[in-house]
């Protein structure tokens, strides 16, 4: 309980107006990390037979907002795909 009173003060301490690095790429229009994070764990469940549905619903929407921000799914396509073979 101590510790995430701790963590809630850190977070208090914060800039008002700091934001995430993912959240600054959304607004930039950047490539977002989330679908290679999430994706990556999708594939290795995929490979053992495991189920993350949390996983798969975090891609999909991550992939959506990536296709919207960036206009395409190019950089991710190619990315998942040279993951897949190694």
């Amino acid at each position: 309980m101590r510790s995430q009173q701790k963590q809630l003060e850190t977070m208090d301490s914060l800039p008002a107006g700091m934001l995430s690095s993912m959240a600054q790429d959304l607004l930039r229009a950047r490539r977002l990390e989330l679908p290679w994070l999430s994706g990556a764990v999708v594939r290795r469940a995929e490979k053992h037979g495991l189920r993350v549905p949390a996983h798969q619903a975090i891609q999909r929407r991550a992939l959506i907002l990536h296709a919207i921000t960036c206009g395409d799914l190019g950089p991710c396509d190619a990315f998942c795909v040279a993951e897949e073979g190694s």
